[in-house]
């Protein structure tokens, strides 16, 4: 599994073998969860940009399974 993809299952444990999310009704002070909420829309630019630039360069290439010479 991809490290990115496995850094956000459920499933996995601090390197103390501790759970890495703990859910509890406390609230993070303000800084922090600023902190976290602006990391979480960093994250996700960079993942939105990453798939731009990812379909930019798909533009006029061709990936089918089917097209082709089937005999290779």
């Amino acid at each position: 599994m991809a490290p990115g993809i496995e850094r956000l299952a459920a499933t996995v444990t601090l390197p103390d073998g501790s759970p890495r999310f703990v859910w509890t009704d406390t609230r993070p002070d303000p800084i922090t969860y600023a902190r976290i909420i602006l990391e979480s829309v960093l994250e996700r630019s960079r993942w939105r940009a990453q798939y731009e630039q990812a379909k930019q360069q798909q533009v006029g290439e061709t990936h089918s399974a089917t097209d082709g010479d089937p005999d290779g």
